[in-house]
């Protein structure tokens, strides 16, 4: 399993001896011989803060978040606490009398652990003041590695230049059991699953232990010098492995296997640390930050047959019963394609540029081969892109080559057309190798439904093919020009949708984008139609239901097959027929074609054709419809702007909207200024009723209002006189 990784920074460096990587921050502790401790943030690849510690070398840091302290173990002895975040000492305890190899945090307790040369190990608590628990004593040389037991963290493990890895209760001074089997010193231990436990030497070995009997259960070479640490990466079905040769190795934690090699140029390799695919590894003079994931989830669908792959494994589940499945086989790597024939009998993996097909009863192998971007042809037939070349099979034998310089992605279309991309451009080819056009923008899918073409990148773009074209240049044996057979494809249309995963059936293109379902009808006249949320990868439709893998599992969504043959109907222009079970939902999809006479034909329901009619301008029948305060205040700004201002006072004057009716009635007939000037006075707008009196001639009524104001009797003079 060679998963996917990329160095993305190096860094010059003094000799990194420790990193520790934040519990929950994208932060990693680099501690370095030269005695300081830097800080950096892993998703930057920045230095945050640059700490002196001591005049003497870093080799161990800790964090502990319960005290959101960190813990620097250095040669003079000391463990020096400092506070996370601002990074202000906060005090120097001196725990040993020689170099401070390790310290190592309880996993639940408030304790810690340190590990030295002076051959001991000793145990502090740290609620309240640092104080010292116990000392362990039976190593005979110096103590390299601490780490406690992940089943039982009442138990601890540790390994030694004398050879040897001991076993201790946490609360007995001695050991309780003791591993033999290395030829030289030990640096470094950890734990996988389950109870075994691996260790790196000085003898080149790598050893995994079964922590319950002491046996060795394999021995692992590679190495061709030092191991200087062991660690599992979380996030990986790996351990890594790292040594004074300048590698870092990557094993598998089942089969034992070396899955992968780093050889770096900064040196020897001292520590590696991973969080969340983010791998760091330091070296004698360099700090390599490392982009690191696992090949992506793949699933297929053929016959009512499911297989996808994840981790490495292959499963198998039928459409009729997705909670029964069957693991297949375990790959040995993380594929990056996953193919099935038409008749699902057949299934080829890929990864890094090698494929092997199996059948899927047992699994047996049946070919291996070089080729990326394979895919099936028939059961016994596929292709698949070598280097410049696409090569076609039939069974195992090569029947076709076709040579396309600079292509980077194959796609199957149909017998008779492929595609590809070259440069930042989609090609499309006859089987034969007749070059047919070119798309401009490279494509993530591209599939043919029909006689249509889909491709997928930032956006989907729909063609027409015009096989009659392409067959008359072809059988003709007429040149194509340099451009292209420009009548080959015709441009239908394009939807904004990035596509994630998809899948055809019946001439439905279904695709997930941002982790929702859709369903594209294709024609002369596209249509986009979400229905449901799919938080996963799409694998194939049957009988209206779409299946996808959502993490390790098979699900499914059910599609209203009536109501989308109704839509294609429409679409295509055919007959319908509409059922009550899909009225409303008929209803919203004449409304979004903005056919909106065959929406109203449909409703039974007044507050819908309320709406309707407002969309097809016939406002005096929405009026009819009108029964609440907001419909008749929508209304009265449609009368509005259409110029029919007394209808627009009418409606405002139902809707209480005194404001827009003293506007209206204004500008109209002033039919409605006496009731809208009482109405204010009732409700308080004292502002709003005098204005519809003085508009509507009823100074008396105005003069009122100004009782007991200093405006009063200039009112009266000049109004009422």
């Amino acid at each position: 399993m060679k998963f996917k990784r990329t160095i993305q920074k190096t860094f010059g460096s003094s000799k990194v001896k420790s990193i520790q990587m934040h519990p929950t921050k994208a932060m990693a502790i680099i501690g370095l011989f030269s005695g300081s401790v830097q800080i950096w943030d892993t998703e930057k690849m920045c230095m945050l803060n640059d700490i002196h510690v001591s005049n003497e070398p870093i080799r161990t840091c800790m964090i502990l978040s319960k005290m959101d302290w960190l813990l620097v173990g250095s040669d003079d002895g000391n463990v020096s606490v400092y506070e996370l975040g601002k990074y202000r000492k906060i005090k120097t305890l001196h725990a040993h009398d020689d170099f401070i190899r390790k310290i190592e945090g309880h996993p639940q307790d408030s304790l810690f652990l340190t590990a030295s040369d002076d051959a001991t190990m000793k145990m502090w608590a740290y609620e309240g003041e640092i104080s010292q628990k116990m000392v362990y004593t039976g190593h005979t040389h110096f103590v390299m590695d601490v780490c406690f037991y992940p089943n039982d963290s009442s138990k601890f493990v540790s390994c030694s230049l004398d050879s040897t890895i001991k076993v201790w209760n946490v609360g007995q001074a001695h050991c309780i059991k003791t591993f033999k089997g290395h030829t030289s010193g030990i640096n470094s231990i950890c734990f996988l699953s389950g109870d075994y436990l691996v260790s790196g030497a000085d003898d080149l070995m790598l050893k995994v232990w079964d922590f319950q009997t002491t046996q060795c259960i394999t021995t692992l070479s590679g190495h061709t010098n030092n191991i200087n640490k062991v660690y599992p990466l979380a996030g990986f079905p790996l351990f890594a492995s790292c040594g004074e040769d300048g590698s870092v190795r990557l094993w598998n934690n089942k089969t034992f296997k070396q899955e992968d090699l780093l050889m770096l140029q900064g040196g020897r390799v001292w520590d590696v640390k991973e969080k969340n695919g983010k791998m760091v590894v330091g070296c004698d003079e360099e700090l390599i930050f490392i982009d690191a994931h696992q090949g992506t989830s793949l699933v297929r669908m053929s016959r009512s047959r499911i297989f996808y792959s994840v981790s490495g494994s292959i499963f198998g589940a039928k459409s009729g019963n997705i909670g029964v499945v069957k693991e297949l086989c375990n790959v040995g790597f993380y594929p990056d394609e996953l193919e099935v024939s038409p008749s699902g009998k057949t299934i080829a993996v890929g990864n890094e540029g090698e494929f092997q097909i199996f059948s899927s009863l047992g699994f047996r192998n049946k070919f291996n081969g070089e080729g990326r971007d394979f895919h099936f042809i028939s059961d016994d037939e596929f292709i698949v892109r070598n280097g410049d070349e696409v090569r076609f099979y039939k069974k195992t034998e090569v029947t076709g080559v076709i040579e396309i310089k600079g292509i980077s992605k194959l796609f199957f279309l149909s017998t008779a057309l492929i595609g590809c991309n070259v440069c930042d451009q989609t090609r499309i080819y006859s089987s034969s190798g007749e070059f047919i056009l070119s798309i401009d923008d490279a494509s993530d899918h591209l599939v043919m439904v029909g006689d249509f073409l889909v491709a997928c990148g930032a956006l989907i773009r729909i063609y027409r093919v015009n096989h009659e074209v392409i067959n008359g240049f072809i059988e003709q044996e007429i040149e194509v020009p340099e451009e292209g057979i420009t009548d080959a494809l015709t441009h239908v249309g394009t939807e904004y949708y990035s596509v994630s995963s998809w899948c055809t059936g019946d001439g439905i293109f279904y695709f997930v984008s941002n982790n929702k379902g859709y369903y594209l009808i294709l024609g002369d006249r596209l249509y986009v139609h979400h229905f449901s949320p799919i938080d996963g990868i799409a694998a194939g439709v049957e009988d209206g239901t779409l299946f996808y893998l959502h993490g390790k599992d098979i699900e499914s969504k059910k599609i209203d097959m009536e109501f989308l043959e109704f839509q294609r109907s429409v679409i295509l222009g055919k007959e319908y027929r509409i059922t009550e079970g899909i009225r409303s939902k008929a209803i919203a999809f004449f409304e979004s074609l903005e056919m909106h006479e065959r929406a109203l034909d449909l409703c039974n329901d007044d507050n819908q054709k309320f709406e309707i009619l407002l969309k097809l301008d016939r406002y005096d029948e929405a009026f009819s419809k009108a029964n609440s305060i907001v419909k008749y205040d929508k209304l009265g700004r449609y009368f509005l702007k259409a110029g029919e201002l007394s209808k627009a006072s009418e409606c405002f004057l139902r809707s209480k909207n005194w404001e827009s009716l003293l506007l209206a009635d204004i500008l109209s007939g002033k039919r409605n200024l006496s009731v809208a000037g009482t109405e204010c006075r009732k409700e308080g707008r004292l502002n709003h009723a005098f204005f519809a009196y003085l508009k509507g001639g009823q100074y008396g009524e105005c003069a009122k209002l100004l009782e007991g104001t200093p405006f009063s009797s200039l009112f009266c003079k000049n109004y009422l006189d």
